[in-house]
């Protein structure tokens, strides 16, 4: 997804420092359509979704996201 008012490029990470690359993820229609509203009600791709949860930068839903501290003594 490009910035407002960007053309995304290929090979040129827009918001991390690194490049995506693609990647197969099976499903079931259930998680899929959790990974649709969870996208919809941010406004970012599903893609994105599962950067930001495998980031931590967002909690999966039904769960309390983690301080910042937290996630640090976690690593």
């Amino acid at each position: 997804m490009a910035k407002k008012g960007h053309k995304s490029r290929k090979g040129v990470g827009e918001f991390y420092d690194e490049v995506k690359v693609d990647t197969l993820l099976s499903l079931t229609p259930t998680a899929r359509e959790s990974l649709d509203q969870q996208a919809k009600s941010i406004g970012i791709s599903r893609s994105e979704v599962v950067e930001r949860l495998a980031r931590g930068l967002i909690a999966p839903p039904g769960t309390v996201p983690l301080s910042k501290e937290e996630r640090l003594r976690a690593c």
